[in-house]
């Protein structure tokens, strides 16, 4: 079924689909409504790359109103084909000037799971906007 969205937004992107029995290439499998939700989400700030054959997707730095003392880079990995909290992980580095000095350190864990939060959430306003 490579190669065709299903109900739970499975698509093989980038390459035809695979037949039956058939365990060439033809692309790599993500899930949709996470890449669609994490490229939305996360284009608050220039995409350095987006890769969806890896399921990557990487910002360059980028400013935020609400701390413009710092600069974010995030980079989300779709980890799997199903809509499901595991298949997203976000890793998040904020670069900040301290005592003079710019120094970058990984966000906190709560910073990156709410991250992971909104993008399954727009994952699944998608998928729902998407059937009716």
């Amino acid at each position: 079924e490579g190669g065709k969205e299903t109900l739970f937004g499975e698509i093989a992107v980038g390459g035809a689909s695979k037949k039956k029995g058939d365990s060439s290439g033809g692309g790599a499998a993500v899930n949709l409504f996470l890449w669609r939700a994490a490229l939305e989400t996360l284009s608050l700030g220039p995409l350095e790359s987006a890769d969806p054959f890896g399921g990557v997707i990487i910002t360059d730095w980028f400013t935020l109103e609400e701390g413009p003392g710092n600069q974010y880079r995030v980079t989300a990995y779709i980890l799997g084909r199903s809509l499901r909290t595991d298949n997203i992980k976000i890793a998040m580095y904020v670069r900040a000037k301290e005592q003079g000095n710019m120094t970058t350190r990984r966000a906190t864990p709560v910073a990156e799971t709410r991250l992971e939060n909104l993008i399954l959430t727009q994952a699944r306003t998608i998928r729902a906007t998407q059937f009716k």
